[in-house]
């Protein structure tokens, strides 16, 4: 029996590498902070539906830089209802810093570890975007998970892939816990992606220019792991308060005297 064609795209994405500097959210939680509401949809939050890009990740395995992209390009949409003027230039520009690429060649596609990408994202900033910080979520935690989409607009993860989501990618479809040789954890490969809905039996986010569906079953089995990212600008506006009314120059603050 013929197997379904990989679709094409390319992955990008390593194993999780622990830094021990990293922040862990559940560290930044106050007593009595309010429970996550049963459905959030960031990706809803204008009448008009954000249009996500590739940026290059069908000849490029810059996964990681492009859902930085995504992740800038939803911000902006739900917070100003406007499109981040960010290229796919401006991804495999990063894309080529970090890693050496050659657009010309395809030498030195390797891909990036996640938190080696997230500080170069700080650091550095992508397009002219930059981020002031990101702190570790507990993927196995789904009220945790939760809370951080709610609050920040959308997580960015890392996700083994098995083989069985190649004939799950892409509009209208769902990636799915399978068994078998072709439903083990990153039988595929590594991909990093943001996620930016979720209800009691979904996540959703965007990769390769659309949005993408993945059952919480598929999540808890191939999900290994998950930040809530701080933007700059992006996601405040000028005013230093984002679209729920969360005043995040406070938690900047807060984030500030954590890194001391």
């Amino acid at each position: 029996m013929a197997q379904p064609a990989e679709p094409q795209v390319k992955l990008g994405g390593a194993p999780p590498r622990h830094d021990p500097r990293t922040l862990y959210f559940a560290d930044l939680r106050k007593p009595g902070l309010a429970p996550p509401p049963p459905h959030c949809n960031w990706m809803a939050a204008q009448t008009k539906p954000v249009q996500f890009g590739m940026f290059g990740n069908d000849r490029a395995g810059c996964c990681t830089e492009a859902a930085k992209a995504n992740m800038i390009r939803l911000w902006n949409w739900a917070d100003q209802n406007r499109l981040a003027p960010i290229t796919d230039a401006d991804v495999l520009a990063e894309y080529a810093r970090a890693t050496g690429y050659d657009p010309a060649t395809g030498a030195n596609d390797t891909g990036e570890v996640e938190i080696d990408s997230l500080n170069r994202w700080r650091r550095h900033g992508i397009g002219g975007h930059r981020i002031e910080a990101y702190v570790k979520v507990d993927h196995a935690n789904d009220l945790e998970v939760r809370t951080a989409i709610s609050l920040f607009g959308g997580v960015y993860i890392g996700v083994g892939l098995p083989l069985t989501a190649q004939a799950e990618t892409g509009p209208g479809k769902e990636w799915r816990a399978r068994n078998g040789y072709r439903g083990e954890r990153a039988s595929w490969g590594w991909h990093a992606l943001p996620i930016f809905a979720y209800s009691q039996t979904a996540y959703a986010g965007a990769t390769w220019g659309a949005g993408q569906r993945m059952t919480v079953a598929f999540w808890r089995k191939y999900v290994a792991e998950c930040y809530a990212v701080l933007p700059a600008l992006d996601w405040t506006g000028p005013d230093g308060i984002n679209p729920i009314g969360m005043d995040v120059r406070a938690l900047r603050d807060a984030l500030a005297t954590l890194r001391e």
